[in-house]
C-alpha cells in the first residue's frame, strides 16, 4: 500500500511538473504570437529559442503529433500567411524555387505512395515535410528585416549559442545531461544522450549532446552557428566574446564526435581564410600550417595524432580503426548505398513517397540510421528525387551568391552553403534543422543588402557634403 502511495505521488509530481513544462512552453507560444504583430523579425526570435533550447521529443496533439520546433514554425508561417495580403513578396526567384520544389514533391510523393497509404497519413506527411522544409523560406520571402531587427535576431543568436556551449561543456566534464534525461523521463522516451555520452572516440571521453537529443544535432547546429558568426557577430559583439563564441562552438562540434560536423568545420575555416582575409594572411596561414603538419604535428602523442588522422581522414577506414572510431566507414555507406537501389528495385523513378523514411525506415534494416540525405532521398523519392533535392539546393546556392559583390560576401556564402551540403551528405539533416539552415540563408541575404544599402548612403552623404 505504501509503495502504491508513494508510486501515485512521484507520478502526480511528474505529471505537475510535465504541466509547468508545457506551462512555459505555451508562454513562449504567446510571446511568438504577441512579438509577431509587433515585429515579424522578433517572432522569429522566439523560434529560433524553441529550435535550439527545447528538445524536440516535447510534442502537442493538435489532430497531427506535432513536437514543439513543429508547432513553432506553424504558427509562424500560420499567422504570416493569414495576414499575407498586406506584406510584398521581397525575393520572387527566392519564392519560385521553393514553390517549385514543394509542388513537385506533392505530385511525386502522391503518385509514389498512391495505394500504399491513406489519404490522412499522406497530408500528414505532407505538412511535416513542408514544415521542415519549405514553409519557413517560402514564408520569409514576405518579410523584410533591417538592421535592427537582424541585431535582436543576432542577440537570441548569441545567447542561445553561449548556453549550448557552457552547458554542452558542463556534459562533457560530468558525463552526464540532467536536461535531457529529465525530460526524457516525462515523455516517457530513451534517453539516448546519456548513452552516448558513455561512448568513446579516440581520445574524447564522451559524445555530448548539450540541449539536443542526439550528438549529430549538436553537431550540425554548432556547424550552422559557426558558419554564420564568424562572419557577422566580429563587429556586433565585443572582441573576446567573438572569439569565445567561435571556439567554443568549435570544441562542440570535436567534442559532439561526428566527423560530419568536424570535416564541415574545417572547410569553414579554409573558406573564411581565402575568402575574408588579406593575401599576407594568406600565405602567413599557409606557411603556419606547413609549419604545423611538418614540425609541430609529428611531435604530438601517438594517440593524439591517431585521433586527429581518424576524425580528419573519414575515407581512410583503417585511420578509424586505429583511432577506435565507430561509424559508417566507406565500405559501409557503400553498402548502404547499394542496399538503397534494392529497396527501391521496382520503384526507382520515385522512391516509395515522401515521409517513408519516417514512418516506415526501420523496415529497411540494411540502411540503419539512413547516414546521408542521398540515401533518405532516394528511399523517398528515387533517382527523380535526389536530383531534384540537390537542383533545389544548387539554386538556392545560387540565388544568394548572385547577391554577391565583394569577395568577402562570396567567402560568407560559401561558408554557409557548401559545409553544411557537405554534412547533410555525410549523416543526413539531423531533426529539423534544414530549417535553421534557411533562417541563416535570409539572415545571410539581408545581411548582405543591407550593408549595400548602407555603404551606398554614406557614399552619396559624402559626396553630397564634399
Amino acid at each position: 500500500l505504501h509503495k502504491a502511495i508513494r508510486r501515485q505521488r512521484q507520478m502526480c509530481i511528474r505529471d505537475r511538473t510535465y504541466m509547468d513544462i508545457f506551462n512555459i512552453i505555451i508562454l513562449i507560444f504567446l510571446v511568438e504570437v504577441i512579438s509577431f504583430f509587433i515585429n515579424k523579425g522578433y517572432s522569429l526570435s522566439a523560434v529560433i529559442v524553441i529550435m535550439l533550447l527545447i528538445p524536440g521529443i516535447l510534442k502537442f496533439d493538435v489532430g497531427v503529433n506535432l513536437n514543439v520546433f513543429n508547432l513553432a514554425i506553424f504558427i509562424f508561417c500560420g499567422l504570416l500567411f493569414l495576414t499575407r495580403r498586406h506584406q510584398r513578396v521581397q525575393f520572387r526567384g527566392i519564392r519560385k524555387v521553393v514553390k517549385g520544389y514543394w509542388i513537385y514533391i506533392l505530385i511525386s510523393a502522391l503518385v509514389a505512395s498512391s495505394g500504399d497509404i491513406s489519404i490522412g497519413e499522406y497530408l500528414k506527411n505532407m505538412l511535416l515535410f513542408s514544415i521542415e522544409y519549405t514553409m519557413i523560406a517560402y514564408a520569409l520571402c514576405y518579410i523584410r528585416l533591417n538592421d535592427k531587427t537582424i541585431k535582436v535576431i543576432d542577440i537570441t543568436l548569441i545567447v542561445c549559442a553561449f548556453i549550448i556551449i557552457i552547458y554542452g561543456l558542463f556534459n562533457y566534464f560530468t558525463s552526464f545531461n540532467p536536461y535531457i534525461a529529465y525530460i526524457s523521463l516525462l515523455t516517457d522516451n530513451v534517453d539516448m544522450s546519456n548513452v552516448f555520452q558513455e561512448e568513446s572516440r579516440g581520445l574524447i571521453s564522451g559524445r555530448i549532446s548539450s540541449t539536443f537529443i542526439h550528438p549529430l544535432q549538436l553537431g550540425q547546429v554548432s556547424l550552422l552557428l559557426l558558419s554564420y558568426a564568424i562572419y557577422q557577430f566580429k563587429s556586433r559583439c565585443l572582441l573576446f566574446i567573438y572569439w569565445l563564441m567561435i571556439i567554443g562552438l568549435i570544441w562542440m562540434c570535436v567534442c559532439c564526435g561526428a566527423r560530419s560536423a568536424l570535416v564541415p568545420v574545417l572547410l569553414v575555416l579554409a573558406i573564411y581564410i581565402v575568402h575574408y582575409k588579406k593575401k599576407s594572411y594568406i600565405v602567413s596561414a599557409i606557411l603556419g600550417g606547413v609549419a604545423l603538419l611538418f614540425f609541430c604535428y609529428p611531435m604530438l602523442p601517438k594517440e593524439v595524432r591517431t585521433t586527429v588522422e581518424g576524425i580528419v581522414l573519414f575515407w581512410d577506414d583503417k585511420a578509424a580503426v586505429k583511432a577506435d572510431i565507430h561509424g559508417s566507414s566507406v565500405d559501409g555507406r557503400t553498402e548502404q548505398l547499394a542496399y538503397a537501389f534494392q529497396a527501391i528495385d521496382n520503384r526507382l523513378l520515385m522512391g516509395y513517397g515522401e515521409g517513408h523514411v519516417r514512418n516506415y525506415g526501420s523496415t529497411h534494416p540494411g540502411l540503419l540510421g539512413y547516414e546521408s540525405i542521398v540515401l533518405e532521398e532516394l528511399v523517398d523519392s528515387g533517382i527523380l528525387g535526389v536530383v531534384i533535392f540537390f537542383t533545389f539546393y544548387i539554386f538556392l546556392y545560387k540565388g544568394l551568391l548572385m547577391k554577391c559583390i565583394s569577395k568577402r560576401e562570396k567567402g560568407r556564402v560559401h561558408s554557409l552553403c557548401l559545409p553544411f551540403l557537405l554534412s547533410i551528405c555525410l549523416t543526413g539533416v539531423s531533426y529539423s534543422f534544414f530549417t535553421l539552415y534557411v533562417i541563416l540563408y535570409f539572415l545571410t541575404l539581408y545581411n548582405i543588402i543591407n550593408g549595400r544599402k548602407q555603404r551606398f548612403y554614406i557614399e552619396r552623404n559624402c559626396i553630397c557634403h564634399s
